[in-house]
């Protein structure tokens, strides 16, 4: 069994036609999905992303979130997601204390960007504006790629807590334990194909995202 990534990857080559994500009156299909994701993992290799690294997503709900989570499952690298509504000194201590590789933000979350400087974590706005590198002709320009082996003990999630007790802690969750995850939903919950999962939560809590995604 490989990836998160590459699981999905098998679903979206048998139907790419079919509908993967609904999102503000946008429809992105199967085959679309795929294809981002490839080019999610390429621009993230190209910003110096490998396995093992991590990528923070300081994002809300959207496309993307999706896209880059994936891309970087792919790669066999760590997925950082972070609530939109924390405060710079937290963004800022999560980051320096998971060596973030990249972070990805967007029109609300671009405060994050501020806190990154110095150090040395690359960062992409996904909505363009001046607080990072445009995420979008990156993708565009981005080559596709594959997702690489993965075995189910590598680790696919670093979860902070929220560090009402202390520091926020990363918690480490590994491909097998998504995987667990999704199987042990199935077993109680069997959706059809043509069924649609409503997702209200965040995806950057640990549930929605090992659970919904």
């Amino acid at each position: 069994m490989g990836s998160i990534a590459d699981e999905i990857l098998k679903v979206t080559a048998e139907r790419p036609r079919r509908s993967a994500l609904h999102y503000d009156g946008r429809v992105v299909r199967r085959g679309e999905l795929a294809e981002r994701i490839a080019c999610a993992a390429g621009a993230l290799r190209a910003a110096g992303v490998g396995r093992g690294g991590r990528v923070v997503l300081m994002l809300s709900n959207r496309p993307e979130f999706v896209e880059a989570s994936l891309g970087t499952l792919a790669l066999g690298a760590q997925v950082v997601p972070l609530n939109v509504r924390l405060a710079e000194e937290e963004v800022e201590f999560i980051i320096r204390d998971c060596a973030a590789d990249v972070l990805l933000v967007e029109r609300g979350t671009r405060h994050a960007s501020r806190v990154a400087a110095g150090s040395g974590t690359r960062v992409f706005d996904v909505d363009g504006g001046d607080s990072g590198e445009d995420w979008r002709p990156s993708l565009s320009r981005a080559p596709r790629v594959a997702p690489v082996e993965t075995s189910e003990d590598e680790v696919a999630l670093l979860s902070y807590t929220s560090g009402t007790t202390g520091r926020p802690k990363g918690v480490r969750l590994t491909h097998g334990n998504l995987l667990s995850n999704v199987r042990s939903c199935l077993r109680v919950m069997p959706l059809k194909p043509r069924e649609n999962f409503l997702c209200v939560l965040p995806l950057a809590h640990v549930f929605p995202f090992t659970v919904c995604m």
